[in-house]
C-alpha cells in the first residue's frame, strides 16, 4: 500500500507559483517537496490541487436537464420539476443510488470536494460513505425568502450556529428578479445573518448596494452560470462582484439545470463571461475559482493549496501549454491522468496504473471516451445497478464509461 512516496519530475501549482521538482506525500498529507526513498517519477506532468466544487444538489442528480423556462423565480422550476417524468423516474432509485451517482459525476472531473446544499437531515446518514468529500459541517437556509423550502432553524439561529462553530452559513440568494427576490440580502441582514462565514449563492438580482453590503462584511459568493442561464436566460454582474473584493467560487448545481461535469461548467464560465463582457475571464482568476476561493469560503483550511501540512487532494494532469493556467482552462477529462485521494492513488490511465493497484485492494477498469481507466471506485458496477432498477440501459453523459 503506498503510504509515505514521492512523485517527481513535476510542475506544480504552490500558491500564486509555479514550481518544478517533486511533492513528497505521508499517509494523507503532503509532509514536504523532497524526494524520498520510494519516488516516482512522472512524464510530462502538471500536478494541480483536486477541484472543490462550491455548490451542488448531489440528490437531484439525474439526466435530462428539467424545465421550461425563462423562469422569474426558483419556485415555478421546482413546480415544473416535480411535475416531471424525469423526475418521476430518477425517484425509483435509492438515496445511496443516487449519491453516488452525483458523487462520481464530480469525481469524473477531478472534483474531490463538494458542498451538498441541502438539510442534514437528508445527507447526514450518507456522506461518509461517498467516495469524494462532502462537506459535513454546515449551517444554512433554503432562501431568504417567503417562499423558501423553511430548511433549517431560521436564518439567525442558524447564522449564529455557524459563528460558534466556525462553519459556513450556505444559502441561496435572490435567485431570480422577482420583487422578493431584489429583497432577499435585506431580509438577509435583518436577520444579522451576514458575515464572512455567509456563502450566498446565485446572486442573480442583487443591486450594487447588496454587493457593497457583502464586501463590507467579507461574505462569500458561488457562481453557478450554466444553472442560471438556463433557467432564467440570464446570471449575475460576476464583474462586480469581483470588482469590490468578493470571494467568488464556482459551482455546478445540479445536472437538473446546471452543467454535465465540473469541466463543462468551467468552460461554459469562460464562454458566457465573454459573451457577457467582451473580454476574456483570466485563466488564473478561473483556477482560482476552483480551488483555493472554495477552501476558503467553506473553511477547508487544509485544501486547495498545495503546500505543507495540507491534505494530498491532487490531480495529475497532462502538461500541455508552458503556462499551466493554459492548461487547467483547456482541459478535458482524459487530460486528467490521475487523481490522488487523501494521499492514494484513486484513478489514473495506463501509465499511472501500477501506482492504482499499489494503493488499492480493488481496482476497476472501464473506458473513458474510448481511453482505459484505472479506478479504486466501481462506478461501471453503479451503471449495471441503475440498468436494473429502471430495467433499461440509462444514458448519462456526465458519465462517458464504458
Amino acid at each position: 500500500m503506498l503510504k509515505n512516496y514521492s512523485i517527481s519530475n513535476i510542475r506544480y501549482i504552490a500558491s500564486d507559483k509555479i514550481e518544478s521538482g517533486s511533492i513528497s506525500i505521508k499517509g494523507n498529507f503532503i509532509e514536504n517537496f523532497n524526494i524520498s526513498k520510494h519516488d516516482y517519477k512522472l512524464e510530462n506532468a502538471l500536478v494541480i490541487p483536486a477541484f472543490i466544487n462550491a455548490h451542488d444538489h448531489l440528490f437531484g442528480t439525474y439526466f435530462p436537464k428539467i424545465g421550461h423556462g425563462p423562469y422569474e423565480r426558483w419556485l415555478e422550476w421546482d413546480n415544473d420539476l416535480k411535475k416531471d417524468d424525469v423526475y418521476k423516474e430518477r425517484s425509483k432509485l435509492d438515496k445511496e443510488t443516487v449519491y453516488l451517482l452525483g458523487a462520481y459525476r464530480n469525481f469524473i472531473s477531478g472534483v474531490l470536494t463538494v458542498s451538498d446544499h441541502i438539510p442534514h437531515k437528508v445527507n447526514d446518514d450518507i456522506i461518509d460513505i461517498m467516495p469524494i468529500r462532502v462537506l459535513k459541517d454546515y449551517s444554512l437556509a433554503h432562501e431568504a425568502v417567503s417562499y423558501d423550502l423553511n430548511w433549517g432553524d431560521g436564518l439567525d439561529i442558524e447564522h449564529q450556529r455557524a459563528l460558534e462553530n466556525n462553519i459556513p452559513f450556505i444559502t441561496h440568494i435572490a435567485e431570480g428578479y422577482d420583487e422578493e427576490s431584489l429583497q432577499s440580502l435585506n431580509n438577509l441582514i435583518e436577520a444579522k445573518a451576514l458575515s464572512d462565514n455567509t456563502v450566498l449563492i446565485h446572486g442573480i438580482a442583487l443591486s450594487d448596494q447588496d454587493l457593497e453590503n457583502i464586501a463590507k462584511a467579507k461574505a462569500n459568493l458561488v457562481w453557478c452560470p450554466n444553472s442560471n442561464y438556463f433557467m432564467f436566460e440570464r446570471t449575475s454582474n460576476i464583474k462586480k462582484w469581483m470588482e469590490n473584493g468578493i470571494n467568488v467560487s464556482l459551482g455546478t448545481d445540479s445536472p437538473a439545470t446546471g452543467s454535465q461535469t465540473f469541466i463543462d461548467e468551467m468552460y461554459f464560465t469562460q464562454d458566457y463571461y465573454k459573451r457577457l463582457y467582451n473580454e476574456y475571464l483570466p485563466e488564473r482568476t478561473l483556477y482560482n475559482m476552483v480551488t483555493e476561493n472554495p477552501a476558503k469560503c467553506l473553511r477547508l483550511y487544509t485544501l486547495g493549496k498545495i503546500k505543507d501540512k495540507n491534505i494530498a487532494d491532487l490531480l495529475i494532469l497532462k502538461d500541455k501549454n508552458k503556462d499551466p493556467y493554459k492548461t487547467i482552462s483547456t482541459l478535458t477529462l482524459n487530460d486528467i491522468e490521475a487523481i490522488i485521494q487523501n494521499g492514494l492513488f484513486v484513478y489514473s490511465n495506463e501509465k499511472y496504473s501500477e501506482m492504482v493497484y499499489q494503493s488499492n485492494e480493488n481496482v476497476y477498469v472501464f473506458n473513458v471516451k474510448g481511453e482505459k481507466r484505472y479506478c479504486a471506485y466501481d462506478i461501471k458496477g453503479l451503471m449495471g445497478k441503475i440498468r436494473n432498477i429502471l430495467g433499461y440501459i440509462k444514458e448519462f453523459p456526465f458519465l462517458p464509461i464504458d
